[in-house]
């Protein structure tokens, strides 16, 4: 039994361990668990940042099979969309409404060998024009079909890899105004199959005359509109980084995200002696879900583990979207862009792996509701727990599951003891939970089962209940899943039903010499992991004891 869930019975009466939306809404035991209520601002202030909560609008889901990317401003009210399918990346146009999307056909320069895949990188101009990176790949020709071997064939494809990358400057119609090879590039991205132009800043515009690219060696450089030479490095030495993402905030200034060995900070990029800045601030936890261009009040917006952060120009670090109160799955989900009126435009993917394009706006006050907040403590990483936390809090509106991380055992005895513990325990230590039965802190889950009826003692192997009975009868916890580890041995060998430790001993020292029980070549290690981790069927907690002499 990996994980134990355990109910402190103070606080979970409110619901059953299959899910809050069966729960009895008018059950006197509803007003136990923890109850927040969501401010109520005045009318005035219902658009405030002081509404956390948010809702979302269905904009445009793709045919079956096509998935959305990134979504790039390309300035006049229109936003270059990259989709997929499973041979392909394309590249789409919509306008601000995210109603439609139209698949377009960049011209391509006349040296592009039509055999090869063609790979593009965007960077828009103020006058509506783009500039791109195309890159053409080829691979010399080499056909499946002439291969037998997977894997020779995979190596003759690599082996015969070859790109070759131009700068091109597109009108609004993606039709060619320029195009320049950089042979440069080229020569860089072809030194090894491990070379290529860096996602941290694939192609962005520096000023009327230079855009700025990156390599895989996270070199900075800028590069000549109108020929693609190489002008001028920015200087990266001041920050030993491992990785670093560069995007402009609301006002046009270039913010470097960068992470290093043990901090993930943010500096702006010194474009007057092209060099990069003192860090002004550390984040406390890597980015999840979105790094945006700011709006309004804010310089820039991050996702974090909570919601949606904007940062302001006084350095105050806001959160404005609560993934939680506006129901997102941040697991399925991914904010592409933030729009002047507050809103925002997310990519969203359900678990059969469709996509769609979602707008989220502010919630008004009279649309909030109290929420029934039930804290699920854990200790360690619950991640395990990620997609069904995220599709209950999706789907219910008058509960939602929030994970609480716990320190020690010794300080959730304290928390218990001060009326401040989570509603719902995750723990691997069988014993821990015992000696907490014992003082009568958790809920009796079969009072629960009783009014369940997906979770209860006809649907849970009678054994599993047993192992989890405290000596009183009642039932403080349950495994989330189980399973069974077991040896068969062949009738001539033994003629006993089950073996003990001891008998398993002498009889692997009784057979012939070169024999084997299992096909794993370490059988005494593999047997005492076995016997490790079935040790509580050893041992009796009432007494402190430990028995190996019975099967």
């Amino acid at each position: 039994m990996k994980r134990l869930i355990a109910f402190l019975s103070a606080l979970a009466l409110c619901t059953s361990a299959a899910g809050c939306q069966k729960a009895d809404k008018t059950s006197d035991n509803s007003s136990q668990a923890q109850v927040e209520e969501v401010k109520q601002p005045d009318e005035a202030e219902q658009t405030s940042d002081e509404i956390t909560s948010f809702k979302g609008e269905n904009l445009y889901t793709p045919q079956s099979g096509i998935y959305l990317g990134g979504i790039q401003p390309l300035g006049e009210n229109r936003y270059l969309v990259l989709t997929s399918d499973a041979s392909n990346l394309y590249q789409s146009v919509t306008d601000g409404s995210f109603s439609s999307i139209t698949a377009i056909n960049p011209q391509l320069p006349d040296e592009c060998n039509n055999n090869g895949r063609n790979y593009f990188e965007f960077a828009s101009e103020s006058d509506g024009t783009v500039y791109a990176l195309v890159t053409n790949e080829t691979h010399d020709g080499v056909d499946k079909a002439d291969y037998s071997d997977e894997k020779l064939y995979d190596e003759a494809y690599n082996a015969a890899r070859y790109q070759q990358i131009y700068l091109v400057h597109y009108d609004k119609d993606f039709r060619i105004i320029s195009s320049s090879p950089l042979d440069s590039l080229t020569e860089f991205v072809n030194e090894s199959e491990y070379n290529y132009i860096s996602s941290m800043c694939p192609l962005m515009v520096w000023d009327e005359n230079n855009l700025l690219i990156s390599t895989s060696e996270n070199e900075l450089i800028l590069i000549d509109k109108e020929n693609g030479t190489e002008t001028d490095r920015i200087d990266t030495s001041a920050i030993d980084f491992e990785y670093m993402r560069i995007l402009p905030d609301r006002d046009g200034k270039l913010l470097c995200f960068f992470h290093t060995t043990e901090t993930f900070e943010v500096c702006e990029l010194d474009k007057e002696n092209k060099k990069l800045g003192e860090p002004f601030h550390v984040f406390e936890e890597d980015p999840r879900n979105a790094i945006l261009s700011g709006t309004g009040n804010y310089r820039f917006y991050i996702g974090m583990s909570k919601g949606l952060y904007g940062f302001t120009d006084g350095g105050e670090f806001r959160l404005v979207m609560d993934w939680l109160e506006s129901g997102m799955n941040i697991n399925g989900s991914h904010v592409q862009l933030a729009c002047e009126d507050g809103s925002f435009i997310v990519s969203e993917y359900s678990e059969s792996g469709e996509s769609s394009l979602l707008r989220y706006t502010r919630k008004k006050a009279d649309e909030i509701k109290k929420v029934q907040k039930i804290s699920l403590g854990h200790f360690g990483d619950a991640d395990e727990f990620t997609e069904e936390i995220n599709e209950f809090n999706q789907y219910s509106d008058e509960y939602k599951v929030i994970p609480e991380k716990l320190t020690t055992p010794e300080q959730l005895k304290l928390d218990i003891i001060s009326g401040n513990a989570p509603d719902i325990i995750i723990h691997n230590d069988f014993s821990l939970v015992q000696k907490l039965s014992s003082k009568g802190v958790f809920t009796d889950l079969y009072e629960l089962m009783a009014n369940d009826t997906e979770v209860n003692r006809d649907t849970v192997l009678p054994n599993v209940l047993k192992a989890c009975e405290s000596d009183n009868g009642t039932l403080p916890a349950l495994p989330n899943y189980f399973n069974l580890s077991t040896y068969m041995i062949k009738s001539k060998h033994t003629d006993k039903k089950s073996l003990t430790s001891h008998e398993l001993i002498e009889l692997y020292k009784s057979l012939p010499e070169g024999s084997q029980f299992t096909d794993l070549a370490n059988i005494k290690k593999h047997i005492f992991e076995s016997l490790a981790n079935g040790g509580e069927n050893f041992v009796d907690y009432e007494k402190a004891e430990c028995y190996f002499d019975s099967p």
